[in-house]
């Protein structure tokens, strides 16, 4: 009778420890491959719609068609809006007619008081009579050199639309012609404005007078580089870090209405002056959470 009480024992409690191994076993993840998780209802077509038309507004300056709207959506539902989905709908969006001309019409905007090609037409036309004047002879050279970097200004929109010249390319070009400097006349305008439109904010005492020796023809260091030119001052400071931060930072104003923090001013301003890539800082920026309103 013992020795069946003992048995029945031993049962129970072996049955509570396969019971524990049991309860204790992992449960592994099963993987299945090419699996597509189901769309995120939890983000609504209404925010998907603002998303797109904010996007359009924002690189176009213009609302999407009715069609864009539709493929556009497609397209980001189709990707469940993941990052990827965005990053195809900011390629076709950056690529679409149009989008260099509006690059072309906001730094017109901002730096030049709206100055459009037919104005420039008129002052190449203006320089170029003045070559037949004898009388303007000994300034001939000088006219030579400011009809060519009109020239430059005029091919501005064109040359942007056959991606032969980037973003940087065009800002150097906007600071280097007979209306910026009318609008910023003298030297020391010239540099201190050259810091706002791109720094947001005044040179130091010793950027300033460092910058406007260099643009007046002496030696001097600006952003630990030593130039003696206006040409000088203008390749050093567009390959600063401070001219790409301060692309970051304008880009975030005009998309966030906020200044980049630390971490994001730091990552986007490096990876802009490692690819040069104004289309990529643009994507980086037009993907976040934070612009997309979840």
């Amino acid at each position: 009778m013992l020795n069946s009480k003992v048995k029945k024992i031993h049962i129970l409690f072996l049955l509570i420890g396969c019971m524990a191994f049991l309860s204790c076993k992992k449960t592994e993840e099963v993987i299945i491959p090419n699996n597509t998780s189901p769309t995120d209802h939890t983000i609504s077509e209404l925010t998907k719609k603002n998303y797109i038309n904010k996007v359009y507004i924002s690189v176009l300056g213009r609302e999407p068609s009715t069609a864009e709207l539709n493929t556009d959506l497609a397209v980001l539902n189709s990707g469940n809006f993941s990052s990827n989905s965005r990053a195809v709908f900011l390629d076709a969006v950056l690529n679409k007619q149009g989008y260099s001309f509006r690059n072309w019409i906001i730094a017109s905007n901002e730096l030049l008081n709206a100055t459009d090609t037919s104005e420039i037409r008129m002052y190449i036309a203006i320089y170029t009579s003045l070559l037949s004047n004898t009388s303007f002879q000994n300034l001939w050279p000088v006219i030579e050199i400011e009809i060519h970097k009109l020239q430059l200004m005029y091919n501005v929109p064109g040359a942007l639309q056959a991606d032969s010249l980037d973003i940087i390319g065009m800002h150097k070009r906007c600071v280097f012609n007979y209306f910026y400097d009318q609008i910023n006349m003298g030297t020391s305008n010239f540099v201190t404005a050259t810091f706002q439109n791109f720094l947001n904010r005044y040179p130091t005492d010793a950027e300033l007078e460092n910058a406007i020796n260099m643009v007046d023809g002496f030696n001097a260091s600006l952003f630990l580089e030593t130039g003696n030119s206006k040409s000088d001052f203008i390749t050093i400071f567009f390959n600063s870090d401070n001219y790409f931060e301060g692309q970051v930072r304008a880009l975030f104003i005009r998309y966030l209405f906020r200044a980049p923090n630390s971490a994001e001013m730091t990552d986007l301003s490096l990876k802009y002056k490692a690819d040069k890539n104004y289309k990529l800082l643009q994507k980086r920026i037009l993907s976040l959470d934070e612009y997309v309103g979840i």
